[in-house]
């Protein structure tokens, strides 16, 4: 019983008191007082018990020595209770016997009430109590009615008792259930930690191999693009052909690898604006013609004049994703991009001539590791991510990824939902291949600390007629801006700053919009939220060669335009200032 219990009993014994008080006055024996005296002593000794057990007053004393004093002391007050009513039957007042009883029955079912924790001590305050309580009426009268009361009484506690037992199971089971969740609680916190842990290691790992696998791919497919200018005969250009497939499909490996847990923990973040949608199929088509033609496939988009608002370069890794996905699985027929407005929405649909995709299949292979291989005999390249990546960019951007199929009649692949906004007055600057020569001349200065990185640079730039400098850590200098026309600066340098805090400083020296790009091997979305309204673009590696070149022939364009705001600038910074996730993706 605790604290505010005993208090409860306090009173109620203080009622009893004043009740026997004035029956006691008409009987000279007068044991109402010392009743009382003994009450409070023992309740206030009880108070005094559960206070130091409670708010451990006693820190040396053994738990087991406050439980045994508590039996004690209700061992005691039950027998004043029992003693008290032997003193009223004695009396001889029926009334005073009767709110007795009803009293101390009362106290009997609070006790068990409070004290079933204490199993022991609420049966020894029962068993104290109600025995005497039935033999005080047995000593009232001695008549069929007393003893049926005695009866009654004793079949009352033995109710009260199982009840108490009954409590005490439940208490013992829920304590015990507590202490099973408790312990599964900080094994859940542990395994938590474990994993919070094991993701940490798992996010530094894929942040130091997106660096470190990205720059010597980024470097071999520049020195691939160099090895194309030079004579080395026709068996030679089909190696190289062949180096220049492995390079690529390897890079996509990586990016789509890196690019999936980017997505899961939420690296990547859609950035909506109004886009054309003929710039993104157009791109996406350009870039899959050499394959389809190896392919021996018919690729084609239909002409639309349709703007959305989105996020082109997420949506531009979406729809090239499905293209190679029909690429791949509808060899020698003919695919079809096209647009159709419905409403507010805009779809687009990717239609394929190939085997089609039976009913079982078609969820699954939104899943990661899913490939049809029975469709092509089990030579399919890549790993089954594509789709993946596609039904997770999906979600991110608030489109749905449709699929309409027939076994030997192809498929359809359809991007939903996207919302239609008018077209925009001031068409872009189209930078065109006429520009190429523009290039001659070029200033420009390439800071790297990849050795292989940065040579391979230098050949390619200089292959195209730019007068290039190179260096791991330049001279933040006014001669060194004087002989600038454009910097090209990996951001992780190893060096005490990166590459954002370099073109900060050189821009500072001389021109404060001076062209310039940054080249990173690590994860872009924070760095490109930073560069934007700088005019900075970011640059994935490994980048192909045709981005690197639309980067500079925009940057030129800009020069020979008459107004400032061409659109140029942005127009390649949207191809190419991307995360890993955005430049190409593996299907």
């Amino acid at each position: 019983m605790g604290f505010s219990s005993w208090l409860i009993h306090l009173g109620v014994v203080t009622l009893v008191f004043v009740v026997l008080h004035e029956s006691a006055a008409a009987w000279r024996e007068g044991w109402a007082a010392a009743w009382l005296a003994i009450m409070l002593v023992l309740t206030l000794g009880l108070v005094a018990l559960s206070m130091a057990f409670s708010r451990n007053w006693l820190p040396g004393v053994p738990a087991g020595w406050f439980g045994f004093g508590h039996s004690l002391a209700t061992t005691l007050i039950g027998l004043t209770w029992g003693s008290g009513a032997i003193l009223c039957a004695i009396a001889g007042s029926f009334q005073t016997m009767v709110f007795y009883t009803l009293v101390l029955g009362g106290t009997a079912l609070g006790a068990v009430s409070s004290q079933h924790p204490w199993l022991r001590s609420c049966l020894l305050s029962l068993w104290t109590s109600l025995p005497l309580l039935a033999v005080a009426f047995v000593v009232y009268d001695r008549n069929l009615q007393s003893s049926a009361m005695a009866v009654m009484i004793l079949l009352f506690g033995v109710m009260l008792s199982i009840l108490a037992l009954r409590m005490h199971g439940f208490m013992a089971t829920n304590v015990a259930m507590s202490r099973d969740l408790e312990h599964k609680n900080r094994e859940l916190s542990a395994a938590t930690r474990k994993l919070q842990e094991a993701n940490d290691a798992k996010l530094r790992f894929l942040a130091q191999a997106s660096h470190d696998l990205r720059q010597p791919i980024h470097a071999i497919g520049l020195f691939i693009e160099c090895l194309k200018g030079l004579r080395i005969g026709r068996e030679g250009r089909d190696i190289l052909q062949n180096i220049d497939r492995s390079v690529d499909s390897l890079s996509r490996l990586c990016r789509s690898l890196l690019d999936l847990s980017a997505i899961d923990v939420g690296q990547v973040k859609p950035v909506p604006v109004d886009t054309p949608l003929a710039d993104v199929i157009g791109d996406v088509i350009r870039q899959a013609q050499e394959t389809a033609k190896l392919q021996s496939v018919r690729l084609r988009a239909v002409r639309t004049r349709l703007w959305v608002r989105t996020d082109p370069a997420l949506l531009h890794v979406i729809l090239q994703n499905l293209v190679s996905n029909a690429l791949k699985y509808a060899p020698g027929g003919k695919i079809l991009v096209g647009v159709r407005r419905r409403g507010e929405s805009v779809i687009i649909a990717v239609i394929d001539q190939g085997p089609g995709i039976m009913q079982d299949d078609r969820d699954r292979i939104f899943r990661e590791f899913v490939r049809l291989e029975k469709h092509r005999g089990g030579n399919i390249e890549g790993i089954g991510l594509g789709l993946s990546i596609v039904k997770r960019l999906g979600d991110l951007m608030a489109v749905r990824i449709a699929l309409r199929s027939q076994p030997g009649r192809g498929s359809q692949f359809r991007i939903e939902n996207l919302v239609s906004v008018p077209p925009r007055a001031d068409p872009a600057t189209i930078v065109t291949g006429g520009h190429q020569r523009k290039l001659e001349g070029l200033r420009v200065l390439v800071i790297d600390d990849d050795e292989s990185a940065r040579e391979s640079t230098v050949k390619i730039l200089a292959r195209w007629g730019c007068s290039v400098r190179a260096t791991a850590n330049p001279a933040i200098e006014p001669e060194t801006v004087r002989d600038t026309d454009f910097i090209l600066c990996d951001q992780d340098l190893g060096l005490e700053r990166n590459g954002l805090e370099i073109i900060h400083g050189l821009r500072a020296l001389g021109r404060p919009d001076m062209p310039a790009a940054i080249t990173t091997g690590s994860d872009t979305t924070v760095l490109r939220d930073q560069t934007v309204a700088e005019g900075i673009t970011v640059l994935s590696k490994p980048a192909r060669p045709a981005q690197l070149r639309s980067l500079l022939l925009a940057a030129v364009a800009k020069q020979f335009q008459s107004s400032p705001s061409s659109a140029a600038i942005p127009a390649a910074a949207a191809r190419v200032g991307t995360s890993s996730a955005r430049n190409t993706a593996e299907t």
